[in-house]
């Protein structure tokens, strides 16, 4: 009898913090891939900057825009943007911000629409976004503690 594996969504957190090197590292173990389809909320440009500066990991992925793409057998990257983002390791921006927001907005749609079975998210700087949240009033239905 075979088992359905679930599919864990992963927001990509601040975009100048850890998140997108832990989860590089966390999921170039293959075994993973055996427990769950993950789905990496981000674009392909981000972590292929921060896989670039994470020696000796073998990170494979599929690049995706639609759900019915995802590849259960390895990890995919939902591509929530295009554009070319600055990425500064260990600075507050309120480019990192946006796109922190975006990333959880994205995944938290496609969990409310049943496209994934859970989410966990990267670690966010909750003032960065929060200050770019009461400046733009992009969070709506999230709430951070």
């Amino acid at each position: 009898m075979s088992q359905i594996k679930p599919v864990i969504g992963i927001s990509c957190g601040d975009l100048n913090g850890i998140g997108i090197e832990l989860i590089i590292k966390t999921f170039s173990d293959n075994r993973i891939a055996e427990l769950c389809t993950p789905i990496i909320f981000a674009s392909n440009k981000a972590i292929n900057f921060y896989r670039k500066s994470v020696e000796e990991v073998n990170f494979n992925y599929q690049s995706i825009k639609e759900f019915n793409r995802v590849n259960p057998r390895q990890v995919n990257i939902f591509n929530c943007w295009e554009e070319e983002v600055a990425i500064n390791p260990g600075q507050l921006t309120d480019v990192a911000g946006k796109y922190a927001v975006l990333s959880l907005q994205t995944a938290v749609a496609a969990l409310k629409q049943k496209q994934i079975d859970g989410l966990v998210t990267a670690p966010v700087h909750k003032k960065n976004i929060q200050s770019y949240n009461q400046r733009n009033s992009v969070i709506q239905g999230i709430h951070l503690i």
